[in-house]
Parts: structure tokens; C-alpha cells; sequence
């Protein structure tokens, strides 16, 4: 029986380096072949990624395998990546936040535009039924008009 290699993968190396290189979730898992939902299990230390997962991560993020791994690196030809410093973090917040007030914004464009749709509709509505009243008030008054003496 083949003995698997044992290893330790890192979340937070892969998540830091998920992060610098601001690669989606749904991007990084189309580029490996995966499922979105497996991309957020490996981010989550839900389940273990295979090693050959792991290289193919590693590829998509543009980084070596061993930088996804938490192992203590002998060589000092290996260099590992750091965390994202603070102000990458604050200029990465700075974006979403703006991206989600533009989303925001874009939204009640759309809510205010349905409004106005919905008060078109009522007046129409309205219009439609004093119409359909008048036509049977009509008819009503009509009908009673035509009185048979004999």
C-alpha cells in the first residue's frame, strides 16, 4: 500500500494569497476546475485539498505550491509570501466599499424607476375602472329606456 505524503496546507497562506491577488472565488475555481463551493471549503479549513489541487491553486494565484504550505522552509532559497499589509487591506475595503455604494445607488435607481412604473399602473387602473363604470351606467340607463307599452 502507497503511503501518502503528508503535509500541511495553510489557510492562511492560501487565503492571503487569494487576497493579494484579488481573484475571486468563482474565477479561481473555474481556473482549477473546481466548484465554487469547494473553493470556500478549502478557504474555510472545511476539507483538505489533494496535493495536486494545491498545485493547481497555486498555479492559478500565481505563486509556487510550497507558499500554500505550512511548513517550516529549510532552504533560503524559498521564499515565502507575507500577509497583505495594512494599507493593501484598506485599499482592497476602500474598493468594496465603493463598489457596494455604487451597487446601492444603483439599486434604488432601479427601485425609484418601479415606483414610478407602480403609480403609472394604478393610475391606469384607476382610469380603466371609471371607464368600465361609466360604460355600465350607460348600458343600465340605456336598457331602462327602451319600455314596451302596448
Amino acid at each position: 500500500m502507497r503511503r501518502k505524503k503528508s503535509y500541511a496546507f495553510c489557510y492562511s497562506r492560501f487565503f492571503a494569497q487569494s487576497f493579494k491577488s484579488r481573484t475571486p472565488q468563482k474565477e479561481l475555481a473555474q481556473k482549477i476546475g473546481k466548484t465554487e463551493s469547494s473553493i470556500r471549503k478549502y478557504e474555510g479549513d472545511l476539507i483538505r485539498p489533494p496535493m495536486d489541487v494545491i498545485e493547481d491553486i497555486a498555479a492559478a494565484l500565481g505563486v509556487e505550491p510550497v507558499e500554500l504550505l505550512n511548513a517550516k522552509l529549510e532552504s533560503p532559497n524559498v521564499k515565502t509570501s507575507s500577509a497583505p499589509d495594512s494599507s493593501e487591506i484598506m485599499n482592497f475595503t476602500r474598493t468594496l466599499i465603493e463598489q457596494q455604494q455604487n451597487m446601492i445607488e444603483s439599486l434604488q435607481k432601479t427601485v425609484d424607476s418601479q415606483q414610478e412604473r407602480i403609480q403609472q399602473l394604478e393610475e391606469l387602473v384607476q382610469t380603466y375602472e371609471k371607464s368600465l363604470s361609466k360604460s355600465k351606467s350607460r348600458a343600465v340607463g340605456s336598457a331602462g329606456s327602451g319600455i314596451c307599452t302596448n
